[in-house]
């Protein structure tokens, strides 16, 4: 456990010393060819990539998963520059760093009625940097799951609550207590889970295929006065 996190406070030392620097651009195509050649040496994660497209897409040719498996690869890798990015930079480099809302006013409508407000919004890799140019200019908390190496689990607690208030998934008297508040609460749902955490998930169909999701998303609405809106983001 030590070792663990020597080598996780030594990651990210690294990084902050020698990416930070480094304009956002060329960060993201730094990491992005990484990430694909780890994606061509790593055969456990490759063969992972390809099942799930070819599932998703079966009229799909071996050629064409496969420049798909890379691309998305390569959107991960460029989801870690912008992770880093939002969590290292100032807010003066990160304001240079271009988002274009539409549909804001919509929020804004349901915030002035002085009831909780949940955003539903997915896990896309630009999530990290969407969550502190928007989520937090909103006002929003933002629901988050622990990751299980603590040491990383608490550098990027510290750097996401100086921008935005964070509320563990599973502290749900919180939650709760924040939607009766009239808080905006921001509600990234995961999909397919474990098989040890299905008792207290739904099934749904997506690209045809059953996918376990979580009841929270069909739960938190019901709450009285909590106004439910979808949030959509894309690179």
């Amino acid at each position: 456990k030590l070792m663990n996190t020597i080598v996780t406070r030594l990651f990210f030392f690294s990084t902050a010393l020698f990416l930070t620097p480094i304009p956002l651009r060329l960060q993201a195509k730094l990491l992005g060819n990484i990430a694909v050649f780890f994606y061509c040496f790593n055969s456990y994660y490759r063969r992972i990539c390809r099942i799930n497209i070819s599932r998703c897409f079966p009229q799909k040719s071996e050629q064409e998963i496969e420049r798909l498996c890379k691309k998305i690869f390569y959107s991960m890798g460029v989801g870690i520059a912008e992770a880093l990015s939002t969590w290292q930079m100032s807010n003066e480099r990160f304001n240079r760093i271009k988002v274009y809302p539409h549909g804001i006013e919509n929020l804004e409508l349901l915030q002035a009625k002085n009831k909780g407000v949940i955003i539903y919004t997915s896990h896309f890799s630009s999530i990290e940097l969407i969550g502190r140019k928007m989520f937090g200019l909103c006002g929003a908390k933002v629901m988050y799951k622990k990751y299980s190496n603590s040491t990383f689990d608490q550098y990027v607690l510290r750097r996401r609550e100086r921008y935005v208030d964070c509320i563990e998934k599973s502290n749900i008297k919180k939650t709760l207590s924040s939607l009766k508040k009239g808080a905006t609460l921001a509600y990234l749902p995961d999909q397919n889970v474990p098989d040890r955490n299905r008792s207290s998930f739904i099934f749904e169909s997506f690209f045809d295929i059953p996918c376990a999701i979580s009841c929270g998303v069909k739960r938190l609405p019901e709450i009285p006065g909590a106004l439910p809106i979808f949030c959509y983001y894309y690179r």
